[in-house]
């Protein structure tokens, strides 16, 4: 079985990519259900490896994801909580642990970047694409959001960091 190493790990992403839109998926919604996952798990920075449309695409043929497979969308979700550099509020990874989103938060201070820990109270289960619950060797309970139809408004601002852009690249 093949294991990324650190410094291939943003490159799984945009193969997965390149294997959907060639269609190796169709008609394979467990497949896709437990690549998706693995790949998005993988990624530290998975939003950045792909655009947010891309993954939301992929994630529409399977439905929901709960761990690493297909399964019934909830009929509702938790208070959700999300540490994100400036321009990526509206990214796709959100806890349902505040705690979890303050450690993150807590990293981009710690890393001189720029932050703001965001909370959503959505009634809206239909953003949810998929759901990530351990523990393993992440220790995250990872719910994961398709945020395009959604307006930045309904998020509320429980904290602001002043720092400096991340690094790109």
């Amino acid at each position: 079985m093949y294991a990324p190493s650190e410094a291939d790990r943003g490159i799984i992403p945009g193969i997965l990519a390149e294997a959907y839109r060639d269609g190796h998926f169709i008609g394979q919604d467990s497949l896709l259900a437990f690549a998706l996952m693995d790949s998005w798990l993988r990624d530290e920075y998975p939003n950045l490896a792909l655009d947010s449309s891309t993954w939301a695409e992929m994630f529409d043929q399977v439905g929901f994801i709960d761990n690493l497979a297909p399964a019934e969308r909830p009929v509702s979700l938790p208070t959700l909580y999300r540490a994100s550099v400036p321009g990526q509020e509206l990214g796709m990874s959100w806890a349902d642990n505040r705690g979890k989103a303050e450690y993150f938060h807590e990293r981009h201070r710690h890393l001189g970047w720029a932050s703001v820990l965001l909370m959503l109270d959505s009634t809206d289960p239909t953003i949810a694409v998929a759901h990530h619950h351990g523990p393993d060797w992440r220790d995250e309970y990872e719910w994961v959001l398709d945020l395009r139809s959604v307006d930045a408004a309904c998020l509320t601002i429980l904290d602001r960091i002043d720092g400096d852009p991340p690094p790109t690249g």
